[in-house]
């Protein structure tokens, strides 16, 4: 079986992830969006759209960036 490659880790759920919610310029990130309201309320604001408004967060798709891979189900940084 082949090893699944994130190019994130969910700062909520410690998944992994390749899209997903990015808040302070990477300092955490959100891969559920009901975890990105979350977020944005611990950064003061009403909504994501206000966060986003505020340029707070922003939505994004990572390719070819992986920083992490799922081993025996557990998630592990990749070391180059």
């Amino acid at each position: 079986m082949e090893n699944l490659k994130f190019a994130r880790q969910c700062s909520v759920t410690s998944e992994g992830m390749n899209e997903g919610w990015v808040f302070g310029d990477g300092e955490k990130y959100a891969k559920y969006e009901h975890d990105a309201w979350g977020l944005a309320s611990d950064y003061g604001y009403e909504s994501i759209d206000d966060a986003f408004d505020n340029d707070a967060c922003y939505y994004t798709e990572w390719e070819d960036d992986y920083q992490y891979q799922l081993v025996d189900g557990k998630l592990i940084e990749i070391e180059d």
